[in-house]
C-alpha cells in the first residue's frame, strides 16, 4: 500500500504492539522492525506454495508491518486489506501496476526503444481522475450491455474444459482461469477504446 500524507506518528510512537521495541533496524515510521518483518520476502518459497499460512505469524502478532526487502507496507488481515482498498485517498492507488522487482538493464532497453511508459488506468489512478473515468465507462458495466460477452465466454469456458475433462482432474488456473479472464478483458477492451 502507498500512504500519501506523510506519516502521523513520530519517531518511536509506533501504532502496533507487536513490533519489537529492541529491535535495530528501524522503517520509516521509525517504528522497529520485528524479525520477522525483516525476513519476510515474496519471493520465499514458503510464501510462494501457502501464502496464508507465511504469513500466520503476522495476522496473529504485526497485521501491517513494513517490508525492508520489498520496501513497501504489507497488510494481512482481511478487514484491513478491505479498508485500504476503500480509501483511495488515504492509500494512493498510484503504485499498484508497479514491479516490486526492478526490470534488468536489458529489459529496461528494450522498453525504452519502444517509448514504453506505465500509463495511467482505472487501477492505478488518483482521485478526481478515476472517479471521471470511472462515470463515463459506468454504462459498459451494466448487465444488459455485459451481455453481449456471455456466448463467448460460454464458448470459451466450454473449449477450455473439453481439453482437460477426460484427463479427471484439473488445475483450473494453470489450465483455465489465465487465459479466459484475459481473453475476454481484451475483447473488453478493445470495445471501450484505450480510456480502461
Amino acid at each position: 500500500m502507498s500512504g500519501k500524507q506523510k506519516s502521523e506518528f513520530a519517531a518511536g510512537d509506533c501504532p502496533f504492539h507487536g513490533a519489537s521495541a529492541n529491535a535495530e533496524m528501524k522503517g520509516p515510521t521509525g517504528c522497529p522492525i520485528s524479525p520477522g518483518a525483516a525476513a519476510f520476502d515474496v519471493f520465499d518459497n514458503a510464501f510462494q506454495i501457502d501464502p496464508a499460512e507465511a504469513l500466520r505469524w503476522a495476522r496473529a502478532q504485526e497485521p501491517v508491518f513494513y517490508s525492508p526487502k520489498m520496501g513497501y507496507w504489507v497488510v494481512v488481515r482481511y478487514d484491513d486489506v478491505k479498508a485500504v482498498f476503500r480509501d483511495n485517498v488515504t492509500f494512493s492507488p498510484s503504485i499498484v501496476l508497479e514491479k516490486i522487482t526492478p526490470s534488468s538493464s536489458g529489459a529496461a532497453a528494450v522498453l525504452a526503444r519502444y517509448n514504453y511508459a506505465m500509463d495511467r488506468t482505472l487501477v492505478n489512478e488518483d482521485e478526481p481522475v478515476h472517479m471521471e473515468r470511472r462515470r463515463a465507462l459506468m454504462q459498459s458495466f451494466v448487465p444488459e450491455n455485459l451481455a453481449h460477452y456471455e456466448p463467448m465466454v460460454r464458448r470459451l469456458t466450454r473449449e477450455f474444459v473439453d481439453r482437460f475433462i477426460d484427463k479427471g482432474d484439473a488445475d483450473l488456473v494453470d489450465e483455465m482461469l489465465w487465459e479466459i479472464p484475459l481473453t475476454v478483458a481484451l475483447h473488453f477492451r478493445s470495445s471501450l477504446g484505450a480510456g480502461l
